[in-house]
């Protein structure tokens, strides 16, 4: 399944919110939607492969490359994020309870603006921690 097309599931969301628990691989992920929103809470960087890979959401992971820059992983997910902010919708990814990453409408990216305007990262050492550890 495509992630935009689960996305316009939440156009049948007129008020509230829902939230669903599961495990990957033994591993607790939460996701909480809302109408234009999905907060999705992860506890393991494993989930995190698996969840970009099969979403598509970048075309290289885990490759053991190190040609694989910062920059070019933001214009990747510039591209969702985008489409996300033309439907109005904000996926905010947390690890551990704390948010990382945010896509889509609800962004202020700040100095990443120049390479992704939808795309904000909140706590960046984090990002940059969690992208080389998933990304290499």
């Amino acid at each position: 399944m495509n992630i935009l097309t689960f996305l316009e599931f939440l156009n049948f969301i007129s008020s509230g919110s829902a939230s669903i628990s599961t495990r990957i691989d033994k591993k607790e992920m939460k996701v909480t939607l809302f109408r234009e929103e999905v907060k999705v809470d992860i506890n393991d960087l494993s989930v995190i492969k698996r969840l970009i890979k099969s979403c598509k959401l970048v075309k290289k992971i885990g490759t053991g490359k190190k040609d694989i820059h910062f920059t070019s992983v933001l214009r990747q997910l510039e591209g969702i994020a985008k489409k996300l902010a033309d439907n109005n919708q904000t996926i905010v990814l947390s690890y551990k309870g704390k948010e990382i990453l945010k896509l889509g409408k609800n962004t202020r990216p700040g100095l990443t603006a120049f390479i992704a305007e939808h795309v904000e990262i909140v706590d960046k050492i984090k990002a940059i921690e969690i992208l080389t550890n998933v990304f290499l």
